[in-house]
């Protein structure tokens, strides 16, 4: 039987495997929170995948904004001006 520390060892390089860095970088702090509130395990894997979309969201609008090179300080209704 594998140690936890292997075990530990494989899931961080399966999920970097994945690109899952949010997942990879928070799993222990979430598993940690599931045993005291005793979360299920869809209820644990549904959290940890909730986390990884809300970071890929913001990365994504993040780097549209990047991208278009509006200038990030005038709203709509100043653009024009």
């Amino acid at each position: 039987m594998a140690s936890t520390t292997e075990v530990k060892a494989r899931l961080i390089e399966c999920l970097r495997e994945l690109h899952l860095p949010t997942f990879r970088e928070g799993f222990e702090d979430l598993a940690r929170r599931a045993v005291q509130e005793s979360f299920s395990y869809e209820q644990y894997l549904g959290n940890s995948r909730t986390q990884e979309c809300q970071a890929r969201r913001i990365n994504r609008i993040e780097r549209w904004l990047r991208e278009s090179d509006l200038p990030l300080d005038k709203s709509l209704i100043r653009f024009g001006h």
